[in-house]
């Protein structure tokens, strides 16, 4: 899957979506358990959903709030895909 953003891409200090996209062909993922949690342990209230616009297979989350500005951002994803488990961790950084 195509993590974004991830690494030391800035994501706005907004209601930024965080995405993690599949190739286009094959089934939708299986959402299983999703968090964001920011470097000094804040967990983030989020939205999560594979419901994604026609022709993208994928996992979407979107914070409930603005995320908080200059910070590290860890998000943990989990599910199926194909009848296998996966488990995905990555981070990236908000803007002033």
């Amino acid at each position: 899957p195509v993590l974004y953003p991830k690494g030391e891409m800035k994501a706005p200090a907004t209601r930024y979506p965080i995405t993690m996209n599949w190739r286009y062909l094959g089934p939708q993922p299986e959402l299983g358990n999703t968090q964001l949690q920011t470097a000094d342990g804040r967990i983030l209230a989020h939205d999560a959903t594979t419901d994604l616009p026609a022709g993208h297979k994928g996992i979407q989350i979107i914070p409930q709030q603005d995320l908080p500005p200059n910070s590290q951002i860890t998000v943990t994803v989990s599910g199926h895909y194909e009848g296998q488990p996966f488990s995905y961790t990555w981070g990236f950084h908000s803007g002033g």
